[in-house]
């Protein structure tokens, strides 16, 4: 399978060498049901909105940092080789990232 690269940002990260078949598993995966999806919402009543929020941008490639485990995670699940790559961030990110023991 592919080796995926992703590259660590302060606030979001991307995705390199993604091959295209992993855009909807990664879209289900970040994503979530909003609280504001209610009756009241006319977006979500008209069925202009679905109420889920996507926290994984196709486009881009990126998703939150917060998230890079649980993508880490759901591209080794599909097989795919990952690499982390931390070069992007700030000195003392770079000193904190080796001891994360499941990012490194």
């Amino acid at each position: 399978m592919a080796n995926v690269t992703i590259v660590l940002g302060t606030d979001y990260s991307t995705l390199k060498n993604l091959p295209f078949s992993m855009g909807q598993p990664l879209k289900d995966a970040l994503r979530y049901l909003s609280d504001k999806a209610t009756d009241y919402n006319p977006f979500f009543t008209s069925g202009q909105w679905d109420g889920f929020v996507q926290l994984y941008n196709p486009l881009q490639c990126s998703f939150p940092t917060g998230l890079t485990l649980r993508v880490k995670l759901l591209l080794e699940k599909h097989g795919h080789e990952v690499t982390i790559d931390a070069s992007q961030l700030p000195p003392l990110s770079k000193f904190v990232y080796p001891y994360i023991p499941a990012l490194s």
